[in-house]
């Protein structure tokens, strides 16, 4: 078989820009006519959003390829036949919108695991079957990303070369000589590094950022942070052996969680080796213990987490595994044999099962941090009692039965419980919990809600939950800064009581009015 290189199609970032005249008026019939829901083409008039180079593949809306008359007449030989030239009306330049209308379909989706590729924040599946190319087709789309991405071949790519085309722009996707086989063998030259590892020290995120402030860096798996001109910039290490370095809008949360390898100034070679000497042992070293799954729908969600599709799940790579989520269409999970094997994982989630035994539970690792059980019909959780959980701190048991917080009390690490919906009347176990920062209760038939004192505590919701008299907040809560109660139920006299502790401003209060709106006490200056 012919060997071919397949490419992401884009505008370079100094092309020219253009947009149509009028979106409201034109931007549904362009869309409609690339579905061909349309049946004749009117020239739509465009105009010079960014005049940018000298260009002959013009910026466009996604999706839509737009190129110069003479790029037209060099690639027609090419792709006249897979697609249609259409033209539009600007005041200076003839310019035709291509309509990609040949689509192939050879991604292998029985092993659909993605890869970030080198251009913005895009990803773009792994695996294809090469036999399924057609080598003839040199510009179409797949039905992965059917209206948002053009591909083309190297054949492409080499007649705009050739032609000293303007402001075209290649991301290489496919290689048929270099499979993901071969992309193995090539890790392995990295392997040499992976013992200098095991003495590299490693950090948390808060201790990260102190040694970044003395000329070094860090990184975990292929992320990198460091600091320029006193700033911190975020890189991102690419298959390619490239870094892409951004400037942060934010801090991605899962950061605050890892631990960090700590390099000197000068090793900024090793960043990279290292982590591609991580990759080589991932994928070329053991392959450890197979692990049998009861739950297939959970067996999929950990495949999915791990991109783990064909091969065997091991306990190896089950060391990789850090959260489990379910979304909406995982289908239920009974049963959670097997993620006792999850040695490293951090949150875990299960959900909407009304029959959930929670004796499941006990399959759970003692890494875990955070655990949610929702809507999954819990009338207790006595198994509380028996789990060894030194690191939980975080627990989530709302939408449930449940009467009685006992059982958490046998968790001092915890500092975070959600129960919102259930059916609990005495709060006085969490008394026992002194390192809680965060208390959910909302909507629980809580009987002795003044009764509740804890000394850390700073957010508390109790909506749906009345007293007479609120007094205790004052007392109970020397750290308090965040309250959030509801109007319904409420009497006079508590309303009253409740106007006294806002005139006190010692906390923010969210109070939801009969309206179902919420009113916001004493947060001026206040960050939360």
């Amino acid at each position: 078989m012919r060997k071919i290189k397949i490419w992401l199609l884009v505008a370079s970032e100094k092309s020219m820009r253009i947009e149509l005249e009028s979106y409201e008026q034109d931007g549904d019939r362009i869309r409609s006519y690339y579905k061909e829901e349309g049946h004749l083409w009117e020239p739509l008039k465009v105009v010079t959003k960014r005049k940018g180079n000298k260009s002959d593949y013009i910026d466009f809306m996604m999706g839509f390829p737009v190129l110069t008359v003479r790029a037209k007449k060099v690639l027609t030989p090419l792709i006249g036949s897979d697609v249609e030239f259409l033209p539009l009306l600007h005041e200076e330049h003839e310019l035709f919108a291509v309509k990609v209308n040949r689509v192939q379909n050879f991604v292998d989706m029985t092993n659909p695991m993605e890869r970030k590729i080198g251009y913005g924040f895009f990803s773009e599946f792994v695996h294809i079957c090469a036999e399924k190319i057609e080598p003839e087709v040199h510009m179409f789309r797949l039905p992965q990303h059917l209206t948002t991405r053009i591909y083309v071949t190297d054949d492409f790519k080499d007649a705009v070369e050739a032609h000293k085309l303007k402001t075209f722009q290649f991301i290489k996707l496919w290689d048929t000589e270099n499979s993901e086989e071969a992309r193995k063998e090539r890790l392995k030259r990295f392997d040499p590094y992976y013992k200098r590892l095991a003495t590299r020290d490693k950090v948390s995120y808060q201790n990260a950022m102190d040694l970044l402030s003395l000329s070094k860096f860090v990184r975990e798996s292929n992320s990198i942070l460091k600091k320029e001109n006193g700033s911190l910039v975020i890189g991102e290490i690419f298959d390619d052996e490239t870094v892409r370095w951004i400037d942060p809008m934010y801090i991605p949360p899962l950061f605050f969680e890892r631990q960090w390898y700590v390099y000197e100034n000068s090793e900024s070679e090793l960043v990279v080796q290292e982590y591609f000497a991580e990759l080589s042992h991932e994928v070329n070293g053991p392959k450890g213990n197979i692990i049998i799954f009861k739950d297939k729908n959970l067996e999929r969600m950990v495949r999915a987490h791990l991109k783990l599709f064909k091969d065997n799940l091991t306990d190896i790579n089950m060391l990789k595994l850090r959260h489990i989520f379910p979304k909406y269409d995982d289908g239920l999970v009974a049963s959670l044999s097997g993620m006792e094997y999850a040695k490293n994982l951090l949150e875990f989630m299960i959900s909407n099962n009304s029959e959930f035994d929670e004796n499941e539970l006990k399959h759970l690792p003692d890494s875990l941090h955070s655990l949610a059980v929702i809507k999954c019909g819990l009338t207790n959780i006595e198994i509380m009692y028996d789990l060894k959980l030194p690191n939980l701190s975080s627990i989530c048991f709302s939408d449930n039965s449940l009467t009685d917080l006992l059982p958490l009390t046998f968790i001092p690490s915890l500092t975070r419980i959600d129960v919102v919906n259930n059916q609990i009347e005495d709060i006085l176990p969490l008394n026992r919990l002194s390192e809680l920062d965060c208390v959910i209760l909302r909507n629980n038939p809580v009987k002795n809600i003044h009764e509740l004192h804890l000394p850390k505590l700073r957010y508390l919701y109790i909506d749906g939950i009345q007293t007479e008299d609120w007094r205790f907040l004052l007392s109970g809560f020397p750290k308090l800064e965040y309250l959030s109660i509801s109007h319904e139920g409420m009497t006079d006299i508590s309303r009253k009581s409740m106007e006294d502790i806002i005139k006190s401003k010692k906390f923010v209060v969210s109070w939801t009015q009969p309206d179902g709106l919420a009113k916001l006490f004493n947060d001026s200056n206040r960050k939360r």
